[in-house]
């Protein structure tokens, strides 16, 4: 029988913490595929957008365009060396 097509589903998003919430400052996380997974209260304040319609999105929508380069620049030197 066949399943039909494949269908890639995201992970959960991670509990949210309300330490991370408490900080005044906002707090975006994204894996290795640039998906965000973790979205605080400050980051929902400033972006306007509820963690639950962040997580997933790729984070390069949040990176002003004239950023670009540079965030692509760090990110690259942290996979390569943990640091940038």
């Amino acid at each position: 029988r066949d399943p039909g097509p494949r269908r890639t589903l995201l992970p959960p998003p991670p509990p949210r913490c309300d330490w991370l919430d408490a900080l005044p400052d906002a707090v975006v996380a994204f894996d290795s595929d640039d998906r965000v997974t973790v979205w605080n209260a400050a980051a929902e304040r400033l972006y306007g957008l509820p963690a639950g319609d962040a997580v997933g999105l790729s984070v390069l929508l949040f990176v002003p365009h004239d950023r670009q380069l540079a965030f692509a620049r760090a990110v690259e030197a942290v996979r390569r060396d943990g640091a940038w």
